[in-house]
């Protein structure tokens, strides 16, 4: 399997994953699986595609302990399931390049997200972003309707910034 379908798998399962949390309590650890799997599908010169499967592995065991019992249920409700990319990749131009541009700047947040948390920082409406993102780039909306998610996803990234900024700083070790 290429590195693109790859990672366009992990995004389908991680917007699942955010989705499902629109439905169910999520927990503790939820977040943080999202953080990583969106930093795990930034591109990079050492891809390694079986850091992926294990990636799409732990999201959709997080999926599972959200939501308990979804994955067999009989009656689909579509709520948790998991996103097929090619809607983003063979929509029009327009809808297409707006939620790149929204899943793009969440894959780069959540680089600094990432490293924030992993030294203790985190930050709840940078977190909820996430959340929205993922989920906002799965439904059928308008250009007008996806703007402004851009425009958020613009300022935000300046907070991420801030956010491992201060983490790095305040945890670095004294010289």
């Amino acid at each position: 399997m290429t590195s693109k379908k790859l990672q366009d798998e992990l995004t389908g399962v991680l917007i699942g994953l955010a989705r499902t949390c629109s439905t169910h309590p999520k927990l503790p650890t939820t977040t943080k699986v999202i953080v990583e799997g969106l930093f795990t599908t930034i591109p990079n010169e050492n891809f390694d595609e079986e850091s992926i499967h294990q990636m799409i592995k732990k999201v959709q065991e997080e999926k599972s302990r959200v939501a308990p019992g979804c994955s067999s249920c009989l009656s689909v409700c579509g709520n948790t399931s998991d996103f097929d990319m090619r809607e983003i990749w063979e929509a029009d131009e327009e809808i297409r390049s707006l939620k790149s541009k929204i899943l793009s700047g969440a894959r780069s947040m959540a680089a600094y997200v990432y490293h924030a948390m992993n030294l203790g920082y985190e930050d709840e409406d940078l977190n909820y972003f996430f959340y929205k993102a993922l989920s906002i780039i799965s439904f059928d909306l308008t250009p007008s309707q996806l703007a402004p998610v851009c425009e958020e996803a613009d300022e935000l990234y300046l907070k991420c910034m801030e956010l491992y900024h201060k983490a790095d700083t305040e945890k670095a070790p004294a010289l």
